[in-house]
């Protein structure tokens, strides 16, 4: 063990020496802590994904659900899934644009009868909320998926779970789910407007026969 003289030349040797152990911990915890915090490339991708697509989302359904005329039970502007393909037709992939539209037309020739969606496909009701939130979201990669849920006198009603792909550096709708709580097999959009098209095909095949 290394014996100091008395003297004043002792304590301002063991004061340094105090500082500089000091200092040797402070450095090495502070490079723990940034290599601890600091997230991924990937991570912080994941998140700017993530706000934005929870933007894109909530500022569709704030336009698409606008608010009762005060003191009244009747929209301001009641919009239909035909208003939103032809108003705003770059929300929405090319496919489920397409099936949208051929359900719109295929109804609109129709006498008496329903023969496309009977709902509402973007917020999964015939008597819609009058505000619909994004809930959460959740991103993998260019597709993201959000929770949405209708509001209405503070009660959460609708559940709807729309699907986008980031295409050209902007998200567009691809589908929207329905029941995702449910145990069954996955309910949505697209598969829906499959099915119909095909009993509408069948229709007009038996009419011919």
């Amino acid at each position: 063990m290394l014996r100091l003289k008395s003297g004043p030349c002792r304590f301002t040797l063991v004061i340094l020496v105090g500082i500089a152990s000091c200092k040797s911990r402070v450095k090495k915890s502070d490079s723990q802590a940034e290599n601890s915090v600091k997230p991924s490339p990937q991570a912080q991708i994941d998140t700017a994904r993530e706000v934005s697509c929870r933007l894109f989302v909530q500022k569709f359904y704030d336009w698409y659900a606008t608010p009762f005329v005060p003191g009244t039970n009747r929209k301001a502007a009641q919009l239909s899934f035909d208003d939103a393909i032809q108003l705003k037709p770059g929300l929405f992939s090319d496919v489920l644009l397409n099936l949208l539209q051929q359900d719109r037309d295929a109804q609109a020739k129709a006498k008496g009868e329903i023969v496309g969606l009977d709902f509402d496909p973007f917020d999964n009701s015939q008597d819609p909320s009058p505000k619909f939130q994004v809930q959460s979201v959740h991103v993998n990669g260019d597709v993201c998926r959000a929770v949405v849920r209708g509001v209405d006198a503070g009660q959460l009603r609708e559940d709807v779970e729309p699907e986008l792909k980031a295409e050209s550096g902007r998200w567009v709708f691809v589908n929207f789910h329905y029941d995702p709580g449910s145990s069954t097999a996955d309910v949505n959009l697209v598969d829906q407007l499959l099915i119909l098209r095909a009993q509408r095909a069948e229709a007009k095949k038996g009419a011919h026969h």
